[in-house]
């Protein structure tokens, strides 16, 4: 994938300024410092979402916008959404009651069937929802509660194992297996030091993105 431009849009605290359910998307979930901020900046091949080493910094949904040279299947703009970790102890009740504002917020669009024209057919959107969880602890209750959840609300999901460049050639082998049987499904295992996987990560979004004939 040819990234032409890579910019931040807004943080948002609710609907406002993000992206219509109808336009190339995807959001990247998961427990506080499992990698989404780097893993963006890995998709955009440049710097454009802030790290930090104390979890939980990220409070609100952070839009990014990524330009792409037309792909084969015709995608020339993909919006990448960070949503705020969950499963961080320290967070008091307040932090946990926002973060379930804004997931309510942002997945509430995908709901409701969206009218394109007045007397059109209704259309329906998924969201879709790349779950990253650390590769060096799966299993977790956190994770398999958020994948749960988002199963019920009818997203379009991908697990995606990150930091698996801190895994032995063995233990990355268990990984795999460990996956399928916690989450009772395949995922992708990615790096973003390495950019190891990035290749079928980018391939999966465009993918989601791409519409069914």
């Amino acid at each position: 994938v040819n990234i032409v431009s890579a910019e931040f849009v807004t943080s948002a605290c609710d609907n406002t300024g993000l992206p219509k359910p109808a336009e190339p998307q995807v959001v990247f979930m998961g427990r506080s410092n499992v990698g989404k901020s780097s893993l963006i900046n890995a998709l955009a091949c440049r710097r454009i979402a802030r790290t930090s080493r104390v979890p939980g910094k990220t409070r609100l949904i952070n839009v990014y916008k990524l330009r792409l040279a037309k792909t084969r299947k015709g995608l020339s703009l993909i919006h990448l959404l960070d949503l705020p970790g969950y499963g961080f102890s320290r967070g008091n009740r307040n932090q946990a009651t926002s973060f379930a504002k804004l997931t309510d917020s942002y997945f509430g669009q995908f709901t409701v069937n969206t009218k394109l024209q007045p007397h059109s057919v209704e259309q329906h959107y998924e969201a879709n929802v790349m779950l990253l969880i650390d590769s060096r602890h799966l299993g977790l209750a956190s994770d398999l509660d958020a994948l749960d959840w988002l199963h019920s609300q009818g997203c379009r999901t991908v697990v995606i194992g990150t930091k698996v460049d801190t895994l032995s050639s063995a233990q990355r082998n268990r990984a795999d297996k460990a996956l399928e049987e916690s989450f009772g499904t395949s995922g992708l295992f990615v790096s973003a030091k390495t950019g190891k996987g990035m290749n079928e990560l980018w391939k999966t979004i465009i993918a989601m993105n791409t519409p069914q004939p």
